[in-house]
């Protein structure tokens, strides 16, 4: 079904996390654009929006009250919808910078990415069940 190619798509990425796209909606981590768009590729700003919702639906981990660790990314607050998903996935050490200083909300997530935000993931997981 998938290409064998750089970046994961969204669907790919929804799958990493043990779900059809159809669950994924059903749970509220995946939103009706996740399936018009499965296999686009994933980008940095879908993929924490995603794994917050996952967190928070799936994981039940409440917010973190400090989030100040996310104010050095220059683009923190160019997607307003965003600001508590980016902050929330990397004060958590989920997702990394994509470079200094910066978040890189529009870039892809390679598949090497995936696999390291996968690890992340299941680590908390593992410390939640």
């Amino acid at each position: 079904m998938y290409s064998d190619k750089k970046y994961l798509s969204r669907g790919e990425f929804i799958e990493q996390l043990g779900y059809s796209i159809e669950e994924a909606i059903e749970l509220g981590i995946a939103e009706t654009e996740d399936r018009l768009f499965f296999e686009k590729n994933i980008e940095r700003r879908t993929a924490v929006r995603i794994i917050h919702e996952y967190m928070k639906r799936c994981l039940n981990l409440p917010d973190l009250d400090d989030i100040s660790e996310a104010e050095k990314l220059k683009d923190l607050y160019d997607c307003h919808i965003c600001v508590n998903h980016i902050a929330q996935v990397f004060c958590r050490g989920i997702m990394n910078e994509y470079k200094p200083g910066e978040f890189g909300l529009k870039c892809y997530i390679s598949k090497e990415e995936a696999k390291n935000i996968a690890k992340r993931i299941n680590d908390i997981r593992g410390l939640t069940c």
